[in-house]
Order: structure tokens, then C-alpha cells, then sequence
């Protein structure tokens, strides 16, 4: 191993992946059993890529330690948080009582002893917090934000994504109030002013930003939200200012600038050897190879593929049937009928592998990574590498395979509404785009995915992949 100096923190190991090694103060070691270190794998072989993924890991660590050394202040805060939500639960039984059942005293008793647990409340995080405290415990009739949440998402109709989605971006609000749950009212133009300005200072990209504000601002904009504020107060998350400009990302950079393979190319691409070294690869010329068939006779997206979970496949008696959830638009969320047989045995494969666990990701290998933690962040990197090796130029990226899939569809003489709707683009044309189920997908299978079919050579490379 080799040791980076203090404050670096960053060691490589002799296979030449990355990761951080962090002392732990001796006395914070009873709060790690005994452990004198925290090690963490960065997951990259890149030095500079290490030093930029270090920074917000090596950021939690030590607000971890700034937590466990604030002693028992802070300690006793984490406590009486907990107990004024069990505070809140007993308050809202007392309360939907009849007038005539209710137990005055223990209302005030309820009442007295949220004021002594906010009090240990403030003395970590503040008289503000203090204040949110008290009124989140003895105001039950009031709805918290996560409880906003948790109804939007049972009553609209809302992508699995974009739950997530919205859910960190409350939980990353909170945990800068330092609150386990808050009243709408208590999130001030001020705070959101301040976690606007947290964000700006983070290492968060400008789209990852922009849509942590774009999810506070559907929950602020639910009815039982608005129902609460009042003063005419607007939406506290529209009109920020966000530091920097909306770049395109590396997908978007190689959507432009990659062109088709041609067929010679990924006969070639498919036939050469696998590398004679003998250290062990996360990302090998195996996965490879069946992540470029999926991409040429799919069309789907290097982290459309990447992200597939168990759920997402499902087993036909004609092929398989493959839900993408994860997209750049509207349009890239969609389902897709799957026939050619060297896509369906992967397919099939992999979703054996998963052992009948929904959440299981296919491609479990394509650890997520980079700024907006895709599945793809990594192996794109490793396929470029390899590419590189093999003496492609730049010009031809995974995103070739879905050039070469349109190519293909295009000579086929395919309709450009279907094949609009096949690889998941925006179309004004196309007016019914709910094709989930029904005919939709049954003329998707019939004019798309029975069409897709290559020149024997590189079908025959096809087959090799799948026989494995």
C-alpha cells in the first residue's frame, strides 16, 4: 500500500483502487468499537477522481465526529427529539377526544413536559430550534412535512424515481434544521434562503441542486401544505439563485459527439480477447459484451440499463417485458416488449441471479458513483478504458449502440412515431404515449422488436454472449 500524507487521508491499494483512511480520535473510539480507523473505498483507480470523491465522504465523517464530540448536550438533544415526537402521538389521542372526555391535566402535563425537552433542544441547536420543537410536539392538529409527503405520494400517481427523489430532498432540509420532522410554517424564507446557500456550497451539480428545489416546491405547492401557511406567503423555493450553469453531463457530451458502429467494428468489438492480466476487475470484457447486445438490440441507455432491477424484468412466454423507470424525460419512462433471443437469455440470466428480490439491481457489479451517483458512472469510465485499448476512436462510446439501433431501425424502414416511442424520445406526433400494456406493446413487439435483427457475423457474436 501506498500512504498519502495528512490531511490527504487517501491510501491505494496494491490493486489500485483508491480509498480513505481516517483516524478516529481516541475519544471518539467507544462510539466505533474500539476501531482506530475508517476506511471507505473511493471505487476508482483515477487519482484525481479519488481526491474528488474524498471530499464529501471525508465531510461526513467528520460532521460524525463533530456530533459524538458535542457530549452530552448534544446528546441529550437527540433524546428529547425522540421523546417529543412520542409527546406528539399523546397529544393527538388526548385531542380527538369529545370536549367532554378530554383530560385537561394531562394536556398540561403533556404540555410541561415538551417544554422541558425542547428546552435540552435549544441548548444544542438554538432557541429557534427549540421553538420548532415545542410546537411540532403539542400541535398534533397541524400536519408535519414528512406526513405532506407521505400523502402526496399516496394519493398522486408518481414514479418510483421521483418519490425517492422528493424524500431525500426533505430529509436533506431537515437534517440542516436539525430536525427529525417539521411544521410547514416553521421553514421561513430565511431558513430556505439558508439552505439554498447550503447547497451552493456543496458539491452537488447544478441539475442535482435545481431538483432538490424542484421537489420542495411540489410538496410547498400541495393543498394540505398551502392549507397551513398563511399571510399570503408564495412558494419559499422558486427564484433562487443557484451558483454556476446547467452543463451537460457526460451523457449528454457523448450523445453528441458519438456516431453508429458499424457492423466490421463491433464484430471486432465482440471478438477481441479478454485482457491477460491477472488482477481482479469489477468491470470485466464479459459484463461488457452484454451490455453493448442489450444496448444494439434494445436501444436503451447505458444508465437505463445499468439501473434495471428484478422488478423491472418481467417473463413472457414470447420474450421478456422491460420496464425503464429511470429517464432524461417524461417520454424515457416506458416499457418495452423484448424478443431478440441473445437479449432475452441476458435478461433472463441476470434476473435469475437477482434470487426473487424485487429491489435487486441486474447489474449489480455497476456500483453507482460521480456527482449524481449513477449506475453508470463508473463502468462508462472502464468501457472508455477498454475501448481505448482496443484502439477505437473517440467518436464511438457505448451510446454508439443506441446510434446503431436507430440506424438499423431507420434502413428497416421502420415508423418513426414507433421508433420514437421504442427508444423512449418526445414526439409531438405521437398523441397516445400510455402503451404500457394492450395493444401498444403488443404492436411494439410485432413491428419493433421482432424487426431487430443484424448481420449474421455480429448475430454470431450475439450468440456467444448469450450461451454463456
Amino acid at each position: 500500500m501506498v500512504y498519502r500524507a495528512s490531511p490527504s487521508y487517501l491510501w491505494k491499494h496494491r490493486s489500485g483502487l483508491w480509498f480513505i483512511k481516517r483516524p478516529i480520535p481516541p475519544k471518539l473510539r467507544q462510539h466505533y468499537e474500539g476501531r482506530s480507523h475508517i476506511v471507505e473505498s473511493l471505487s476508482t483507480h483515477n487519482r484525481a477522481e479519488a481526491e474528488r470523491l474524498k471530499r464529501p465522504k471525508l465531510r461526513l465523517i467528520e460532521a460524525e465526529f463533530s456530533r459524538h464530540s458535542g457530549g452530552p448536550i448534544r446528546a441529550a438533544a437527540e433524546g428529547a427529539q425522540h421523546k417529543l415526537m412520542l409527546i406528539r402521538e399523546s397529544m393527538a389521542e388526548v385531542v380527538e377526544r369529545d370536549d367532554e372526555e378530554r383530560d385537561i391535566d394531562l394536556i398540561l402535563t403533556l404540555q410541561g413536559m415538551a417544554e422541558e425537552h425542547a428546552e435540552k433542544v435549544g441548548k444544542a441547536h438554538g432557541p429557534a430550534a427549540a421553538d420548532m420543537a415545542y410546537a411540532l410536539a403539542t400541535r398534533p392538529d397541524k400536519m408535519t412535512l414528512r406526513l405532506a409527503l407521505a400523502d402526496r405520494h399516496k394519493v398522486a400517481s408518481l414514479q418510483e424515481q421521483t418519490k425517492d427523489a422528493e424524500t431525500r430532498a426533505l430529509d436533506e432540509l431537515l437534517a440542516f434544521l436539525q430536525m427529525p420532522d417539521a411544521l410547514p410554517e416553521f421553514v421561513t424564507e430565511a431558513r430556505a434562503v439558508a439552505f439554498v446557500d447550503h447547497l451552493n456550497d456543496g458539491d452537488l451539480s447544478y441539475s442535482t441542486r435545481k431538483g432538490r428545489l424542484s421537489c420542495l416546491a411540489r410538496l410547498w405547492g400541495t393543498r394540505k401544505v398551502k392549507g397551513q401557511l398563511t399571510g399570503g406567503r408564495g412558494n419559499l423555493w422558486h427564484d433562487h439563485d443557484l451558483k454556476g450553469e446547467r452543463k451537460s453531463t457526460d451523457e449528454e457530451v457523448e450523445e453528441e459527439a458519438a456516431r453508429a458502429w458499424t457492423t466490421d467494428e463491433a464484430v471486432r468489438l465482440f471478438a477481441a480477447p479478454d485482457p491477460t492480466d491477472n488482477r481482479q476487475r469489477t468491470y470485466t470484457r464479459p459484463l461488457f459484451r452484454e451490455l453493448h447486445v442489450l444496448g444494439l438490440t434494445i436501444g436503451m441507455r447505458l444508465e437505463e440499463i445499468t439501473s434495471l432491477r428484478d422488478r423491472d424484468v418481467t417473463v413472457k412466454d414470447w420474450g421478456v417485458m422491460v420496464s425503464a423507470r429511470k429517464g432524461k424525460t417524461e417520454a424515457s419512462i416506458r416499457t418495452l416488449p423484448v424478443v431478440h433471443p441473445a437479449a432475452v437469455a441476458i435478461l433472463k440470466r441476470r434476473k435469475k441471479a437477482c434470487k426473487g428480490d424485487p429491489a435487486a439491481r441486474l447489474f449489480a457489479e455497476c456500483v453507482p458513483g460521480g456527482k449524481d451517483d449513477k449506475t453508470s458512472h463508473h463502468v462508462s469510465k472502464a468501457m472508455g478504458k477498454d475501448r481505448d485499448r482496443l484502439k477505437f476512436g473517440p467518436e464511438v462510446t457505448f451510446h454508439s449502440t443506441r446510434k446503431a439501433w436507430s440506424k438499423l431501425t431507420l434502413e428497416l424502414g421502420l415508423q418513426l412515431e414507433l421508433r420514437q416511442q421504442y427508444m423512449g424520445h418526445e414526439s409531438d406526433e405521437l398523441i397516445d404515449k400510455t402503451y404500457s400494456q394492450g395493444v401498444g406493446l403488443d404492436t411494439l413487439r410485432r413491428k419493433v422488436a421482432e424487426a431487430i435483427v443484424y448481420p449474421p457475423a455480429l448475430e454470431a457474436e450475439f450468440a456467444k454472449v448469450a450461451a454463456w
